[in-house]
């Protein structure tokens, strides 16, 4: 709609989501990445005892999947609102051009995939103690 809004403002001046679910949805990314960070330290403290070097490798290895799955989060936000908005996300150079495609699915399944790993490394685990 490029026409008046019914309380009269032009399409151009209202923002394109009201409800912010792309902020919403952000807050989220960053709660699972939290989750993500902070679960392999937790995991590590509980092996500590049993696997001294390993329990320190699953941590800083699951730590820093966590971190950059923060970082991806935060640039998929960018592009998201990029390309809903047509304008440079905050902190953007002043000449960025953004682009018109929105993000697929990589990320989710990069965060599938991480507990699924963590996972299978508890199982190599709890068979080798067998």
């Amino acid at each position: 709609m490029t026409g008046p809004q019914p309380d009269g403002a032009p399409a151009e001046a209202r923002p394109f989501d009201v409800g912010l679910q792309p902020e919403r949805t952000a807050l989220s990314w960053r709660r699972t990445a939290l989750a993500l960070t902070i679960g392999p330290l937790v995991v590590a403290r509980l092996l500590a005892p049993g696997l001294e070097v390993g329990a320190v490798a699953v941590a800083a290895l699951g730590t820093a999947c966590g971190l950059g799955l923060l970082a991806a989060s935060i640039a998929r936000y960018r592009r998201v609102h990029e390309v809903l908005t047509g304008r440079p996300a905050p902190g953007r150079r002043p000449g960025f051009v953004p682009r018109a495609v929105m993000p697929g699915g990589r990320l989710l399944l990069l965060t599938a995939l991480l507990p699924t790993a963590g996972g299978l490394v508890a199982l190599a685990v709890a068979l080798g103690r067998l």
